[in-house]
């Protein structure tokens, strides 16, 4: 956009309130983007946009959102920089009200149904997952995998993996291709890296693009410690769920004018919101040509 920057927050899981980011260059935070849904759920089948989530579909919806900043070359503001990473905190710098010019500030949210959960019976660990983005997944119905500590990426050790989901503790090394091909032959089900402590475990999964060995799944420092330290004690299984195949999407825009609020809080409501049933037909090879879904500002 001619005078302005533009920003990008990426995929999230669980809830509508944002709790985390990954910033580029490093900014501090000033507030939070919270985004309500007031409105009452709405059954319907298909792609297509609402405020409400289907009956049919349980869990909250994860998300992803663009976030848009318009300015003039002489607004008397601080424009926020880029911003990316974990659907959490929408930092941005906050500055006094545009005086010379005009200023608007967007943030688009589209959240589906969640990608990837992960539940651990008998236990209160939390293990928030992310697909690497050129994982295969996990038919919708999910699975169940016993977890069995294969060391690092470094020196990884696959025996007794068959069958199970192997977990290892992953270095700054790019090999994830490589470990899941490894994992795969020695029988695994599932690879599960534990992130290197201080760098985001999160990603962002693609949906075209040479596929790895086996479904390959990132989870942070923390969780994944935690996780490991329980495995070592007890048997521990992991139930997967989660769709890459969202039935519905929300579509949310928020926009302030002049400035940007200290508090940005968008309630979406019933009233406001409308059911769209779309259809997309592949056209041919994308590099040619294909049929793609815009959204506008309102």
């Amino acid at each position: 956009m001619p005078g302005g920057q533009r920003a990008g927050l990426g995929h999230g899981r669980r809830s509508p309130r944002l709790s985390g980011c990954e910033i580029e260059p490093p900014l501090a935070p000033d507030h939070r983007l919270t985004v309500q849904r007031g409105a009452r759920p709405q059954r319907h089948a298909g792609q297509g946009a609402s405020a409400g989530t289907p009956r049919s579909v349980s869990g909250k919806p994860s998300e992803s959102a663009q976030a848009s900043v318009h300015a003039p070359a002489k607004a008397s503001t601080a424009a926020p920089q880029s911003v990316s990473g974990t659907p959490g905190q929408a930092v941005t710098r906050v500055a006094a009200p545009v005086t010379d010019g005009t200023f608007e500030f967007t943030s688009r949210w589209q959240m589906t149904a969640p990608q990837l959960r992960a539940y651990i019976p008998g236990t209160s660990l939390a293990l928030a997952p992310y697909y690497e983005p050129l994982s295969p997944v996990f038919a919708d119905k999910g699975t169940r995998l016993t977890a069995v500590d294969a060391g690092t990426s470094a020196a990884p050790d696959f025996r007794g993996t068959r069958g199970k989901l192997a977990v290892v503790r992953y270095d700054t090394v790019d090999n994830s291709r490589e470990l899941a091909q490894t994992a795969a032959a020695a029988g695994a089900k599932a690879l599960l890296l534990v992130w290197p402590e201080g760098l985001t475990a999160w990603t962002r999964w693609q949906p075209d693009g040479d596929r790895m060995a086996l479904p390959v799944i990132r989870t942070s420092w923390t969780h994944g410690t935690a996780f490991l330290q329980r495995a070592k004690k007890h048997t521990t299984t992991v139930e997967f769920s989660g769709t890459v195949r969202s039935p519905y999407l929300y579509d949310v825009m928020q926009i302030s004018k002049g400035s940007i609020p200290k508090k940005l809080v968008h309630t979406v409501s019933e009233r406001e919101s409308a059911v769209v049933h779309t259809t997309y037909t592949r056209t041919g090879a994308s590099a040619w040509a294909s049929e793609q879904r815009f959204g506008w500002r309102p």
